[in-house]
């Protein structure tokens, strides 16, 4: 048999070469798929996960089969234990046969036989004896030789046993390990194809040149998808002339475009934006008209029925028809572009191959309608109202719940029209550090230990978030839905959404002040935290003798011009939310019937408009947008409001939705050719919504500010209430809270000039800012009577400024440092709570207190512990109010509930015991000692308990999975391991109300609102301006440009405001 088997060296060769060739057949992928991703594999925990698993994997495979290999050598090798067992078996056969004999003899002997020479009478009693004694002996010897016979042949039996067992198992690891790794390799196989295939239309057409008259020559000849560019092409064409267009995308890819007119440019615009974010815009385009649940199903018939019933798109098509041509020509040329690139893209985005579904078409239309989106962004007065009616239900008083949830504007804070006045608040000489950190997070130093603690955190990480991919389809189709489609917050509970979010700074400094003897202007705008970014970085350029224009910003995917910037006549721009009240909510008395409602001593009928929705799969679904006449339409059933009574329903009043023209949009085309401060008025009186700040100067060294769009003329003169919870129709006493309107019916709005608003002043005013503060002391108009907001951030800028405006010679590095301070003016100020209290008898607890009473500094930056103590400190704060407002949101890893609305309350209720000895009744209540001070001493224990009992540790700030800042892409956000392909987490500093906004969302205190953009501009030379942005230019979760911007945002760093002497790194040039 040995003889029949291979060689050893046969053995081994057949064995090396077959897994040579496997780990040809692993590494090849697997090393493309590190080279094609490696950015996403270093920063993706899942991904990196799959890597060293498949890695493991694989090794583990190798050792397999290089036992078997191992053992298969021996197999062929003398085995001696074969031999030894037939050597044994010899033996045996030989003892058997010794036995026999001996046994034969004694038998003779004792039956008298014996030697023939002995005679009978020699024979005596002794000999018997002797012959007794050597047959017992015999036997004995016998016996145990046969033991030894049997035990042998036992274990003779156990190893053949064992062997055959050792050979199903080696069987079964060859088996089983091929097999394992086909499918380890097929599954890396396929991943790999479909990321390179995908990343390979990563950037569509960048450089080179495209002709018209070719797409014009292919359409004609009949190719489909040119036949669909032509219609939107012509117009195009006629304006291009004989010139050209060209796009480039310079070394730090901001795009600067040159066109010879103002159509060909904001086509072209509308061309790039598609290029880069196709299928961000086309969604939502789909998401405001109500066409999700048609092409996603029926998980999304919540949004289409919130956005139908909200009007949007219905507004926007009737402020169309009202438009003037050369606004339309404008919006359109946009739109085509869209529409060009659409039908003429090389291959569709992921995004459209994973969901099954083409572009749609782009109209003007669509444009305005988003223009209105973001708009409805901005205005969430409504969430308030809600909040404060739904204490009114469980029984609250109206002097308590203004208590509990205070609308005045706070003592002592800024007021925009008074920048300059006495800083009644002044912090220590704290600073942050965050622009000192001189190496990103990926290259900090870090010992071995800690180095390998990291690494195994996050390869635990991702084994994490690999588990998601067994989540739920219902789970995993309702976090798609509201990370996808709801980016803004607009479905958030009131309860749920942070009222702290609307955040927004900017701030101007007069030349008198800066080291240039020029203005030097700073913006930061705050949104919702999405991949990718709502931004991009755009340079706009109009080469004409009669008309050029130039301008350099902010623009945002899916609308024309650029929103925030500077021009080139050296005008610069900033804006942020005014929080204007746009909106007012109406208690309806609904009849029985459900089709009436009883006002003004009359039954009146609703206005209802069947709307019918075909879902994604071949269903239909069907409900009804019912209007209460001019209170607007009921939307208490698209947001929650618990305990609403029976047969009261809540409608909404929004403005932007009712004026019969908009031209809000006109403004942003008009702003690039303004060249003086009466220009940039004009500019702004067609701002409609949403209501903004907008900060001004020039390189004539004039700064201003004002307030630009439109607020309902309400009727009634008490202002307790009016826009503070929603107005009972049913009440006469409240007959006076409605607006007022012209003879034709339209709703009156405010005059322009009645807005506040500081005209500029040459070299004299010191500075001028707004952070969401009080716009003006006693205004003509009333902007809102709802001040709920934290307003630390314009404390904390007006002493930052104004500390810089002491020593001037104020620096362009000086305004960054101020953008990105992330020290909590929240801690300054209520830093001496924990001076305050009582002394803990345990050491670690007291060692807390005393650090955070004397050697914290307030600054909210990662690695933190204090940061993350005093941000979960600030949520236990809101059980105060818990019980009384019967809130039913838990605190993080407690069963204790919180009011997260509540925060400005419990700090008042705390500081108002320490200054004036008089204790909040809830304090009474919760408190171990009936004190307010007490209260915070008891959620500081009841934090550093939780932290201590979840982690073990009190985990540093934005580390370990807290306070990360989350950028999600809503589809690569969703699913399992693909679904860190689009979601980048930051280091970010900052926290709740800091100038660096970092509040918390959830009860990891991750933060997914902040600055999605900012600029400074230099007025002494507007080329040395700066700006930056959260993750990249393109929507391409596979480009390098999806988030290269975001490691030099974390770090508080920026990129060049650029629009000459650019470095060029692809150029697209579009001619006839």
């Amino acid at each position: 048999m040995a003889n029949n088997r291979s060689s050893p060296s046969s053995v081994v060769i057949w064995w090396v070469v077959a897994i040579a060739i496997s780990s040809v057949l692993f590494f090849v992928p697997l090393i493309y798929l590190i080279a094609t991703i490696p950015h996403l594999i270093a920063i993706c925990n899942s991904l990196f996960a799959f890597v060293v698993l498949s890695l493991v994997g694989f090794f583990l495979i190798l050792a397999v089969w290089v036992g078997i290999m191992i053992r298969d050598m021996n197999k062929n090798v003398v085995n001696k234990t074969t031999k030894r067992s037939v050597l044994e078996e010899e033996v045996d056969e030989g003892r058997l046969n010794d036995y026999q004999r001996t046994f034969g003899n004694q038998a003779r002997l004792l039956n008298g036989g014996g030697d023939d020479e002995m005679s009978g009478e020699e024979y005596d009693d002794d000999d018997e004896e002797s012959l007794i004694q050597q047959q017992q002996g015999n036997n004995e010897l016998v016996m145990e030789e046969s033991n030894r016979a049997a035990n042998l042949i036992e274990e003779t039996r156990r190893n053949q046993q064992y062997k055959q067992t050792t050979e199903y198992i080696v069987q079964f690891l060859r088996v089983g390990s091929f097999l394992i790794f086909i499918v380890l390799l097929i599954g890396l196989l396929l991943f790999s194809i479909w990321i390179g295939t995908t990343k390979s239309r990563a950037e569509g057409l960048l450089r080179g040149s495209m002709s018209i008259n070719e797409i014009v020559t292919r359409a004609n000849a009949g190719d489909v998808s040119y036949k669909e560019a032509q219609p939107y092409i012509q117009k195009f064409l006629e304006q291009l002339g004989q010139s050209t267009v060209k796009v480039e995308r310079d070394s730090n890819d901001v795009i600067h475009i040159t066109a010879p007119n103002e159509y060909t440019l904001y086509f072209t615009q509308g061309f790039v934006h598609a290029q880069e974010r196709l299928w961000q815009i086309d969604t939502l385009k789909s998401t405001i008209k109500g066409e999700l649940s048609s092409l996603f199903g029926y998980g999304l018939i919540f949004s289409d029925q919130y956005y139908l019933t909200m009007g949007l798109y219905e507004a926007a098509q009737r402020d169309w028809a009202n438009l003037g041509d050369d606004l339309k020509q404008r919006l359109e040329a946009y739109a085509y572009g869209l529409n060009t690139y659409a039908k003429l893209l090389p291959g569709l985005p992921v995004e459209f191959q994973l969901l099954s579904y083409k572009p749609g078409v782009f109209t003007g239309v669509d444009i305005l309608a988003h223009h209105k989106y973001i708009s409805l962004t901005l205005a969430g007065n409504i969430h308030s109202e809600i909040a404060r009616y739904g204490l009114e239900l469980v029984g609250l008083s109206y002097d308590r719940i203004k208590t509990i949830l205070p609308n005045s504007y706070p003592n002592g804070f800024p007021i925009i029209s008074s920048p300059n006045a006495n800083i009644t608040y002044q912090p220590s000489s704290t600073t942050s550090s965050t622009t000192s950190r001189s190496s990103s997070s990926s290259t900090r130093k870090k010992s071995l230990s800690a180095s390998i603690s990291v690494l195994a955190g996050q390869i635990i990480s991702g084994l994490e978030d690999l588990v998601d991919i067994f989540s739920s389809s219902s789970t995993i189709r309702q976090r798609f839905a509201l990370s996808m489609f709801d980016p803004q917050n607009h479905f958030s509970s009131p309860e749920q959404k942070n009222a702290f979010l609307q955040a927004s700074n900017n701030w101007v400094i007069g030349g008198a002040y800066t080291s240039t003897g020029k203005p030097l202007h700073a913006n930061d705008i705050h949104l919702h935290f999405q991949g990718p970014n709502i931004f991009l970085l755009m340079h706009l350029k109009i080469e004409s003798s009669t008309k050029p224009m130039q301008v350099i910003g902010a623009s945002i995917a899916g609308l024309p011009c650029v929103i925030v910037g500077r021009n080139g006549n050296g005008i610069s721009w900033s804006i942020t939310n005014a929080g204007a009240d746009t909106m007012d909510t109406y208690l309806i008395d609904e009849n029985a019937d459900g089709l009436t409602y009883n006002y003004g001593g009359a039954k009146n009928s609703y206005t209802i408009k069947t709307v019918t929705l075909s879902v994604k799969g071949g269903s239909k679904a069907m409900f009804n947008v019912t209007t209460a006449g001019s209170f607007g339409p009921l939307v208490d059933k698209l947001y929650n409001i618990p305990n609403l009574p029976k047969q009261k329903r809540l409608a909404l009043r929004y403005l932007d939705v009712l004026l019969k023209t908009d031209k809000s949009t006109q403004t942003f085309f008009d702003l690039p050719y303004t060249t003086n401060y009466d220009q940039f008025i004009e500019a702004f009186k067609n701002l409609n919504a949403p209501v903004l700040n907008i900060l001004y100067a020039d390189n004539n060294n004039n700064i201003g500010y004002i307030m630009a769009g439109k607020l309902p003329k309400r009727g009634s003169t008490t202002t307790d209430n009016l826009g503070l919870r929603p107005v009972k129709t049913y009440d006469s006493t409240e007959k006076s809270y409605t607006w007022e309107t012209d003879d034709s019916g339209n709703y009156k709005t405010n005059a322009f000039d009645d807005l506040p608003d500081i005209a500029p002043e040459v070299a004299t005013s010191r500075f001028i800012f707004s952070a969401n503060n009080k716009a003006e002391a006693n205004p003509v108009t009333t902007i809102t009577n709802d001040y709920s907001l934290l307003y630390g951030r314009s404390m904390r800028i007006q002493s930052l400024v104004s500390s810089l405006i002491a020593r001037k010679n104020i620096t362009l590095s000086d305004m960054a440092k101020v953008q990105s301070d992330s020290v909590s003016v929240l801690y300054l100020m209520n830093r001496n709570i924990f001076a305050r209290m009582k002394p803990f008898t345990d050491t670690y607890k007291e060692g807390v207190r005393n650090d955070l009473a004397n050697n914290w500094d307030g600054d909210m930056k990662p690695d933190s512990k204090y940061a993350t103590i005093f941000e979960y400190w600030m949520t236990y704060l809101t059980n105060l109010a818990a019980n009384e407002t019967k809130q039913d949101n838990d605190l993080p890893f407690s069963k204790k509930k919180s009011f997260p609305l509540s925060l400005r309350y419990a700090l008042s209720a705390i500081q108002t015991e320490l200054s004036t000895g008089v204790t909040d009744q809830n304090c009474k209540s919760f408190s171990s000692d009936k004190t307010c001070l007490g209260y915070a001493k008891d959620q500081l224990e009841a934090v550093l308990v939780a932290l201590r009992s979840k982690f073990s540790f009190v985990p540093l700030y934005s580390s370990y999975r807290i306070h990360q800042t989350k950028f999600t892409h809503p589809i690569f956000g969703a699913y399992g391991l693909t679904g860190c392909l689009g979601t980048r987490i930051s280091r970010k500093s900052g926290g709740t109300d800091t100038i660096n906004e970092g509040g918390p969302s959830d009860a990891n205190l991750s933060n997914n609102f902040g600055p999605t953009y900012r600029q400074i501009i230099d007025h002494a030379n507007p080329e040395s301006s700066v700006f930056i942005m959260p993750m990249g230019q393109s929507g391409n979760i596979f480009s390098d440009t999806y988030d290269n911007y975001l490691q030099a945002w974390e770090d508080g760093k920026y990129i060049p405001m650029k629009t000459k002497d650019y470095i060029v790194r692809d150029v697209l040039i579009i001619a006839k």
